[in-house]
């Protein structure tokens, strides 16, 4: 048993409580009568379980799980050991039925989830499955499992009725992702969504469906494992180390551990796979890289999850140039940024489908190339397919595969945190610009419903990290407000009640003058960078600190402009997400240099000065991270920079030999059992409250040293260890939670308590009642065939829809649309929730309108002319299920002697409306009779946002080959970068896996690493003007626009 995979144990298990239901206890008639009896049944009371006394019961024996010898599996031929043990009768007699295996993996979803229940499925069942064709099948169990209900009788999926596009298409950046969620008593198969792909699915693209994500939590209802309850869980974790060690049986397959990606670790998530006689999962391990240097298991993990970064893969040959790091006082100025010539910035934001790629591209990308990892900001210099490439970038060598692009820079809102909050409390920023800035903020959400110049300018103003709101704004600059659309109504007052959760909950605060955006260097040298003396000097005055502030670079959008860019001067706050200790929060100076206006919606630092800036804000870099920019001059604190924290992280242990993947297994576990950054964070924001100091109270400062440690465990292998006398006797009001007495708690007055009770949450209705747009309806005479091929997308899109509101627990579509998440099922911290899932609703759009454009017969996705009537087709079809099922709302039917509706108007009863905005920019069009709709476009082109590009459907195999200073590397081929101390190009000057190379010191200080960049002027902006529109128009010669 303990060296067993984990699997369902059907006929095996003595007690199965995953599955069992009903559960038969017998008790001496003495019992019945004493204290221990009283005490079990006012358990199960308390429990919400009813006891029904009565003479007799009648029971029936259990039955044995029928697919043990009804279905044919792979791993009776792969596993023959592990396979279900048959009887001889069934041995000789009975001939065992084989299903495609996607259309097993959709049968278990249905059994796992309980929608259908396994000991009444039959033989005739199916062996009808089995007769269909495959995705009819699939169609009829995806069905039933996006209905969410249960089919005590199997035969009953037969009667759902086929429709609409059955033939599952992905983007050719995407593939059709399957999950199974381990818990301590079940594997939930979870139901196969469309996701973007990484390099190791696409380079084993014909196995894709041969990976499996694997999450292990609690059981359904309560999240995440804890070791918090002792011996309780321990069993718990025996079973993840069990799977990791030994792997999962899953649909009749056997699954092994691969590898996780880094943001699926902190979740508590894997990849796993199913070998075949050519490919197992040491191969797959084998060709993501070399990884023999590394000797510490934590950092060997987090290495191998590069590669299974989402990232859109480009099929262009790039070139590397090798250039060195800056580096001063043992710090990394330039840690994971990297430079690429404006021509790759604009095939790269035409990867990414955003508007105007050739005219206005992003200014910083976030990458993978091979071994290296970071972002590459635009540089005008850089000329042709170059990258330039540093050491602190490059961590192994792999096989060449290409560039990859992960996210492009764009403007998002400031938002205050309760963190943020917190700190600037402390350093004397007054209760009454926090309590204001709320109150404006709840007037505003309130009058936005109702008012369309409110809704537009805060639409505009209030940026999301996905700029659904700029799709808003546009949506009520085209009337969509106006004419009360019920969609554009639903989707405002989602909006408003998502915010005023966020308040509640969270103290998220919009700072209309503030940004939220890429952090990079400034490659010139012209900013001030951060002098210790006087900024981090104990007797320096306020105002030696003010007039000699480090300097930074910010120019930002307009939103309701297009085109047009501000640049921001003046003193600033600068943060970055968490900020616990008050050195995190740093007061700079924005100032214009012209040499550095290129370079749009991202927050450039100095590369001069004693310590670099991103390391003192909570020790950020700049592979990635994102800053908080506030330039409001209220929110400039009394005291100024106080002294940073020092960030370094322990050295990690390493081993005396290779890692080996049974280490890595190993690791998993016991970071799921020490991980205490959550823990700690809650801490911290307690103690925060409770302390007269604040965050510079002795606890709070400790507490802010371990969440830093707790941040690098995933890299170091270091636990960060809580002490008891750290963790709050009594919890603030504002942090209730269902697992504290009241006598846990007490009434806060200081700033986070006020904000709280200042809030009061009010609940989303959809505006299912409201008339559709004529204006769209009665645009075009539409043929039936027209309107019957967009019903049977519609079909096709509300189930792909429905599918990814079960895997997340998303309650309505508006809050999946738009990805305003009221609630959902945990599974990602809400942090990252946003970003992973706003991905995966884009990617699934993306292939509707694919689907829509080839039902259309559109040429392209310019091609107006043939999509305009289509896309009212959608609207129309839409329309015509809502009001029909508003008539089933408002006829009654009579239900156990009472009169009720045939059908409720609540979200899970009612069709989906959502379907005709993939095409939000058309419907503007065709609703104003604009073709061009100038206006709206502005709106949504502020700020990189998607277009309905054409996406092939294929995924066809890019093979780029790579140039460097040491020649040209192949496709498949080992890349491996070489630098010397300085970062030139020679052999042997670099460990692979550097986190940046610590330049010699002498004397106690170090000489900065200058490149030659040179200084720059006004009139180079004008050229890199002129070099875009004339790169722009050579493009369009070439057909690459």
């Amino acid at each position: 048993m303990a060296t067993d995979p984990v699997m369902e144990l059907r006929g095996k298990a003595i007690i199965d409580i995953g599955e069992w239901t009903c559960y038969k206890i017998t008790f001496d008639a003495s019992i019945l009568k004493g204290r221990q009896y009283q005490e079990f049944s006012d358990a199960l009371t308390e429990h919400g379980v009813s006891i029904i006394s009565q003479a007799a019961f009648d029971t029936e024996q259990r039955r044995e799980d029928p697919l043990l010898e009804l279905l044919q599996d792979e791993l009776s031929s792969t596993h023959p050991h592990l396979a279900p043990t048959k009887g001889a009768a069934a041995e000789l007699f009975t001939t065992a039925i084989s299903l495609p295996f996607p259309v097993r993996y959709a049968l278990e979803v249905c059994l796992s989830n309980h929608f259908l229940v396994r000991q009444n499925i039959t033989r005739t069942f199916l062996e009808r499955l089995a007769s269909m064709d495959v995705e009819q099948a699939i169609y009829v169990l995806e069905k039933a499992a996006e209905k969410q209900k249960v089919y005590y009788d199997p035969m009953g999926v037969f009667g759902i009725r086929v429709k609409g596009e059955l033939t599952r298409r992905v983007p050719r950046y995407c593939v059709l992702s399957r999950g199974a969620n381990v818990t301590p008593t079940m594997i939930h198969a979870a139901p196969s969504v469309v996701e973007t792909s990484n390099r190791v699915i696409r380079k084993f693209i014909t196995d894709s469906d041969r990976f499996l994500r694997v999450k292990f939590s609690d059981e359904k209802t309560e999240g995440r494992l804890s070791c918090q309850d002792g011996g309780r869980t321990e069993e718990a974790f025996d079973r993840v180390e069990r799977a990791m060690t030994h792997g999962i049986v899953l649909c009749g397959r056997y699954y092994e551990f691969l590898a996780y990606g880094n943001s699926q670790f902190r979740e508590n998530g894997a990849y796993f796979y199913a070998p075949t006689p050519t490919v197992s999962t040491e191969e797959i391990r084998h060709l993501m890289g070399s990884f023999d240097h590394i000797r510490t298991v934590a950092k060997w993990g987090a290495r191998q999850g590069q590669c299974f970064s989402s990232t859109r893969a480009m099929s262009i040959k790039v070139v590397i140039r090798q250039i060195p790091d800056i580096e001063r006082n043992g710090f990394c100025f330039t840690d994971g940024v990297g430079k690429l010539s404006l021509f790759l910035a604009q095939m790269a934001a035409q990867e990414l489908g955003l508007q105007n790629p050739f005219e206005d591209p992003p200014s910083l990308f976030q990458f993978r190339l091979a071994g290296c990892k970071g972002v590459l900001a635009l540089d005008p210099k850089v000329m042709g397919t170059e990258v330039h490439i540093r050491p602190s970038q490059y961590k192994f060598a792999v096989e060449s595969q290409g560039l990859e692009i992960i996210r492009a820079s764009a403007l998002a809102s400031a938002n205050f945190n309760r963190q943020l909050i917190a700190v600037l409390s402390t350093l004397g920023v007054d209760d009454y610009v926090f309590i204001t800035k709320q109150q404006e903020m709840v007037n505003y959400l309130e009058q936005a419903t109702t008012d369309e110049s409110v809704a537009l300018e805060r639409l505009q103003r209030n940026i999301d990290f996905n700029q659904t709101s700029l799709t808003m704004a546009g949506m009520v600059l085209d009337g969509f407000m106006k004419s009360k659309d019920p969609f554009m109504m639903s989707l405002l007052q989602l909006w408003r009640a998502y915010n005023m959760k966020c308040l509640k909950e969270k103290a998220r605060i919009v700072v209309d003058d503030g940004a939220f955006v890429l952090g990079c260097v400034d490659e010139v040298g012209v900013l001030r960078g951060h002098y210790n003396d006087p900024q981090s000097s104990p007797n320096a005055t306020n105002l030696q600190k003010i007039t000699t502030l480090p300097e930074v670079f910010i120019q930002i959008s307009n939103p309701a402009k297009k085109g047009f860019y501000k640049v921001i001067e003046g003193v600033c706050v600068m943060a970055r997400n968490p900020s616990l200790h008050p050195g995190d929060i740093r007061i700079v100076r924005a100032v214009d240099a012209p040499q550095l206006r290129h370079l749009k919606n991202v927050l450039v630092l100095p590369q001069t000065g004693d310590r670099d800036l991103a390391n003192m804000c909570s020790g950020g870099d700049l592979d990635g991270d994102d800053y908080v920019v506030l330039w409001d001059q209220d929110l400039i604190p009394d005291f100024i920079n106080e002294v940073p924290m020092d960030f370094s992280a322990p050295k990690p242990e390493e081993l005396d030999r290779p890692v080996n993947v049974t280490d890595i297994a190993d690791f998993f576990v016991t970071y799921m059992k020490n991980d205490s950054l959550a823990r700690i964070a809650l801490a911290h924001l307690a103690q925060s409250d409770a302390k007269d100091d604040g965050v510079r109270s002795e606890e709070c400062l400790k507490l802010a040293a371990l969440h830093s440690q707790a941040v690098d465990y995933p890299k170091s292998g270091i636990a960060a260890i809580m002490d008891r006398d750290l963790k709050p006797r009594k919890w603030p009001h504002f942090m209730e939670s269902k697992h504290r007495t009241q006598d846990q708690q007490y009434k806060s007055n200081k700033i986070l308590g006020k904000l709280y009770d200042q809030v009061k949450l009010v609940d989303f209705k959809p505006a299912y009642e409201n008339s559709f747009d004529d204006r769209i309806l009665s645009a075009f005479e539409l043929e039936d065939g027209m309107l019957q091929k967009a019903a049977e997308l519609k079909e096709s899109y509300d189930s792909a829809i429905r599918r990814l509101m079960a895997k997340h627990g998303i309650q309505t579509e508006f809050e999946a649309w738009s990805v305003f998440a009221l609630s959902h099922n945990q599974e990602m911290r809400d942090y990252s929730f946003a970003e992973e899932f706003g991905k995966t609703v884009d990617a699934t759009k993306n292939q509707f309108r694919t689907l829509c454009r080839e039902a259309a017969g559109a040429s392209s996705s310019t091609d107006f002319v043939n999509m305009a009537p289509f896309i009212a087709a959608m609207y129309t079809v839409t329309a015509n299920e809502i009001n029909e099922a508003l008539s089933e709302c408002r006829t009654m039917k009579v239900v156990g002697g009472q009169q009720v509706p045939v059908r409720r108007m609540v979200a899970d009863e009612m069709p989906l409306m959502s379907f005709p905005w993939l095409f939000v920019n058309d419907l503007g069009k065709i609703a104003t009779g604009n073709k061009s709709n100038q206006l709206a476009a502005a709106v949504r082109q502020g700020l990189a946002k998607k277009t309905k590009k054409h996406v092939d459907s294929v995924l066809e195999p890019i093979k780029p080959d790579i140039e460097t200073q040491q020649g040209i590397t192949h496709w498949g081929e080992l890349l491996e970068l070489d630098f010397d101390p300085h970062g030139t190009a020679e052999a042997g000057g670099l460990q692979s896996d550097g986190e940046g190379t610590k330049a010699s010191q002498s004397g106690g200080s170090d000489s900065v690493v200058h490149n030659d960049d040179g200084e720059g002027s006004d009139s180079e902006v004008e050229e890199v003007s002129i070099m875009t529109k004339k790169m722009s128009a050579l493009d369009r010669l070439m057909g690459l626009n």
